[in-house]
């Protein structure tokens, strides 16, 4: 009897070894999240905070009373600690040398060629420039720690802000990515990453902050079409020539045009098109804007029924947003 009440007594203090921790576990993983028609993901600067009230007051309010719709704000969750004035791009986070005034071009010299300019490249033209105001130059220069304070206290507020509308809203996604123009296509991919792996939606969505969507019609399209394998809806652009200078420079596409590419106010997805995406993510580059960069994206990842020849075809697996955005 002593033996069976001792085997009995080790028997429960390894069951409770055993199913404690498994409670805690099963405790801690998150919950399976709802099925969802359409996931909507509006990208959003930090300090958007009109836009986003805007979007909250009009269309959005609309789309929230769908039962199977889910909207969220994609931001970066930290912004760039240079001040803009001491940035070399309005579009990037890269401190300005006073060293370094000079840009360089590139010229393209044949097909699929970019070349750094040098005197050769153009024999018949020269220039020289000259800072006509040095006093200023020297002068922005001497105020750059007054300004890198002030930013600092700027973006200390902003981060109060951000945080204090998550709260009231819970709307906000904020992803691991710095808040600047050219980290757009990052912010993409991993939205659609969140979308792909943290959701469940058979439609994802993606807009601009200054797109206005007509919901009704959005529903009514979300409602008639049957889910396909890798479709998408936009108002798409085809052949575009690749720019190499300006805000969407791309000196590292190899060829002259874009594959076809949707506009970015906003395109609409299935899921199964945005997993071939994702799931391909490591062997894909940011090309330009976050725009071409799915386009170049969806043609050398996600061929099957919508690619042919290395372009999409306008009839297979492209569709029109018009009078949706």
């Amino acid at each position: 009897m002593e033996s069976m009440s001792t085997t009995r007594h080790g028997a429960a203090i390894l069951s409770s070894a055993l199913i404690v921790p498994l409670v805690l576990h099963l405790l801690t993983l998150e919950e399976a999240p709802p099925s969802r028609r359409l996931i909507l993901g509006v990208l959003s600067a930090r300090d958007h905070f009109k836009e986003r009230e805007a979007i909250r007051q009009t269309w959005g309010s609309a789309l929230q009373r769908l039962s199977d719709v889910e909207m969220k704000f994609v931001l970066g969750d930290h912004d760039c600690p240079i001040h803009p004035a001491d940035r070399t791009s309005a579009y990037g986070c890269e401190m300005w040398d006073l060293n370094q005034v000079l840009e360089y071009k590139f010229l393209r010299t044949r097909k699929n060629a970019l070349t750094k300019w040098h005197q050769s490249s153009c024999p018949l033209v020269s220039a020289q420039f000259a800072i006509a105001d040095k006093g200023s130059l020297m002068g922005h220069e001497e105020h750059r720690v007054r300004r890198a304070e002030e930013w600092r206290q700027h973006l200390a507020n902003l981060q109060l802000k951000v945080e204090e509308e998550g709260r009231r809203h819970q709307d906000l996604l904020k992803l691991p990515h710095l808040d600047v123009y050219t980290n757009l296509p990052h912010k993409v991919m991993s939205f659609l990453s969140w979308t792909a792996y943290r959701q469940n939606g058979s439609y994802v969505m993606k807009v601009d902050d200054d797109t206005f969507v007509n919901v009704s019609l959005l529903n009514a399209l979300a409602e008639v079409e049957e889910e396909e394998e890798h479709v998408w809806w936009s108002l798409f652009h085809h052949h575009r020539s690749v720019p190499t200078y300006g805000k969407w420079a791309d000196l590292t596409y190899p060829s002259l045009t874009y594959p076809t590419f949707p506009a970015g106010a906003g395109y609409l997805m299935t899921r199964s098109l945005v997993r071939a995406v994702v799931d391909a993510q490591h062997h894909l580059a940011a090309h330009g804007g976050e725009d071409v960069s799915l386009g170049i994206w969806v043609s050398s990842s996600a061929c099957q029924g919508i690619v042919s020849g290395g372009d999409l075809k306008a009839d297979r697996g492209l569709k029109s947003l018009r009078s949706v955005l």
